[in-house]
């Protein structure tokens, strides 16, 4: 996934967080992923599925279930969220 985002001019930064970045993660855990883009989208739509869009090209290219990888944008998540985010992810 790192390497997918380094790809992708648009992504800057890349946070997993949830129980994966905090180690307490089961077999069936997925991948909580937080992306900072480098740009700012107008349109309301268009910037909320940009991260939802983002993960199923990224769930296709590896092969894996919609339950095995989420995307947020650390813009758009609620401020709790966001804090834990970029207090806890990595």
């Amino acid at each position: 996934m790192t390497y997918m985002a380094k790809k992708d001019a648009s992504i800057v930064a890349l946070w997993l967080y949830g129980s994966r970045a905090r180690g307490d993660f089961h077999p069936d855990s997925d991948y909580d992923l937080a992306v900072g883009f480098n740009d700012w989208l107008e349109a309301p739509l268009e910037r909320r599925l940009r991260p939802e869009l983002m993960a199923q090209q990224w769930r296709d290219s590896l092969g894996i279930s919609e339950s095995e990888l989420s995307v947020v944008d650390i813009s758009l998540v609620p401020i709790p969220l966001g804090l834990a985010i970029l207090t806890d992810g990595q």
